[in-house]
């Protein structure tokens, strides 16, 4: 809960055309008629900003046959943001490792492999995808600050959540770096600038990141190439 002394302050502005959510419940994941996957990822979308994300989780798991995705509603900590400096929207940093930490037992509780935390804020040192070493804690986290003209909800935002979904997860999966030089087509490449193009645009993995994934994690990159293919 959050007060303000001023009365007439508005502390958040609801999207237009938000969705009715279903209740939280101790595992806040549906049930769907499809065969269960392997890898089970539960989405957080911190900020609430995208209303059409349930849906879109739906035909991401339809588009492959190893992770299954599902919105869940968690509430954020209190000590996860950098109140001593400013991002470059004026807001505080959103420490990601923090909150990685903080949310490390979230995957036990809902009873999923993964925790992927989306939000429109910016995360400490600038970064717009993290993943942790080892995969420990499991959790990663994917922000969408310095992508202004990015829509709430549409096709292009499908594209950029699926792109960013696969990077993260790769990441995660094969432990893989971003990388400032090759082909900017590979959803792990760097985007230094933040190009929105890279994000909403078609993506494939160049012959390094391929051959990463190839070697013990086949199975996942037939899953992320049709994730990079599933809104083109």
């Amino acid at each position: 809960v959050v007060y303000a002394r001023d009365p007439n302050m508005t502390l958040s502005v609801r999207p237009h055309g938000l969705t009715e959510r279903a209740a939280p419940k101790s595992r806040a994941l549906s049930r769907r008629a499809i065969a269960p996957r392997p890898v089970e990822v539960a989405v957080w979308d911190i900020d609430n900003v995208f209303p059409a994300l349930k849906d879109t989780l739906r035909r991401m798991t339809e588009a492959q046959a190893v992770f299954e995705f599902d919105v869940v509603e968690l509430s954020a900590p209190l000590d996860i943001w950098d109140l001593e400096h400013k991002a470059p929207d004026g807001t505080p940093y959103l420490m990601h490792e923090k909150l990685a930490e903080r949310m490390a037992c979230a995957t036990a509780e809902l009873g999923v492999d993964l925790l992927a935390c989306i939000t429109r804020h910016w995360m400490t040192g600038n970064l717009y995808g993290w993943w942790p070493t080892e995969r420990k804690p499991p959790v990663v986290v994917v922000s969408f600050a310095g992508f202004e003209e990015l829509l709430v909800e549409g096709a292009q935002t499908d594209r950029a959540l699926a792109n960013m979904a696969v990077a993260a997860l790769a990441g995660f999966t094969a432990q893989i770096e971003a990388h400032v030089k090759g082909p900017k087509e590979c959803p792990m490449w760097h985007n230094p600038n933040r190009l929105l193009s890279h994000i909403v645009g078609p993506q494939r993995f160049d012959a390094a990141c391929r051959n990463k994934l190839k070697k013990k994690h086949a199975r996942e990159l037939e899953a992320f190439d049709a994730l990079l293919k599933a809104f083109v």
